[in-house]
């Protein structure tokens, strides 16, 4: 959605991109190791952060949500832009003491390091929330459920964003069309990647993100039954459309020395990606379409192995 609005960082509005489906929740976490005493975003001054590759969506969010409780990055004492497994390792090692990532619950890699250290899952509270949705309104409230990490005993709020599958607009309709089809017809075996797809409908996958919908999406989910065909104009409609060719026909005929001219009516956009291209879904879908957790920021890769 940024990368369509065109807000800082980009320079602007992207063009040429088009929305084919909402996938699943992705959940911003913040890990932290228990010994530091951290218990919210403002604790992090003058400690270690680690954060993915910059472009990442999750990366981008980290500097946002450091921003809503008065930090940036110069305030931590390092910051380290490394792959989830690596952030793992520097936060076991104690070489930085926050971790924040963005992917589905529970992540593996919070996991892998809450099997090394004791640590402690950051909230994002309701009033920081709001001010983050001021920022992005895509931006949800989700809730990391107790239980979902080792000693965590609390559920704890954060804040959620979508993954979506998107291509460029001139995409093939046809290319587009099967790639839904496919990952309807085989989804458990994208489930099997990533859980969360289990639940995946296509009323679900159609949800509007105000990202225009390519066309082949947009058959394909009509066909089903996600998306309703637009209602035929009304009546009045229909007539003041037909008046008003009729009207301009006659003026177009006087000007034209009596001659009748036909004038119309008026108003007449990981590894599920890697695998969707191993199924052989689509034809062209490898070059064309890219799997994103966030529209800003397209399609991010990324080392984490949660279910």
């Amino acid at each position: 959605m940024d990368g369509v609005a065109g807000p800082a960082p980009f320079d602007a509005k992207a063009g040429n991109l088009c929305n084919v489906a909402t996938l699943y929740p992705q959940y911003f976490q913040v890990a932290a190791n228990a010994d530091t005493g951290i218990e919210t975003l403002s604790d992090l001054q003058g400690k270690g952060l680690a954060v993915q590759p910059k472009g990442n969506t999750a990366e981008f969010i980290s500097q946002q949500a450091l921003a809503v409780y008065g930090l940036k990055y110069s305030d931590a004492s390092r910051v380290s832009y490394v792959s989830h497994s690596d952030a793992v390792s520097l936060v076991t090692d104690n070489k930085g003491q926050v971790f924040t990532l963005g992917t589905t619950v529970p992540a593996s890699t919070i996991m892998d390091l809450a099997s090394a250290r004791d640590i402690t899952i950051v909230a994002i509270t309701d009033d920081k929330f709001q001010t983050m949705r001021k920022l992005n309104p895509g931006y949800t409230k989700l809730v990391i459920p107790a239980g979902s990490y080792p000693k965590q005993t609390a559920d704890v709020p954060t804040i959620g964003y979508a993954s979506h599958v998107i291509v460029r607009c001139d995409l093939d309709q046809v290319v587009v069309y099967k790639l839904l089809k496919g990952m309807i017809e085989r989804k458990a075996e994208l489930a099997a990647i990533a859980k969360a797809m289990a639940t995946l409908t296509p009323k679900l996958m159609a949800e509007d993100i105000g990202v225009p919908m390519h066309k082949g999406a947009t058959r394909y989910y009509k066909e089903v039954g996600a998306l309703q065909p637009a209602a035929p104009p009304a009546t009045s409609e229909v007539a003041a459309d037909a008046d008003s060719a009729r009207h301009r026909r006659t003026a177009l005929r006087d000007r034209r020395g009596g001659a009748d001219v036909a004038v119309p009516p008026v108003g007449g956009i990981c590894r599920a990606t890697r695998r969707l291209c191993a199924l052989r879904l689509a034809p062209g879908l490898c070059a064309g379409a890219g799997l994103s957790g966030h529209a800003r920021t397209g399609w991010q890769g990324h080392a984490d192995r949660s279910p």
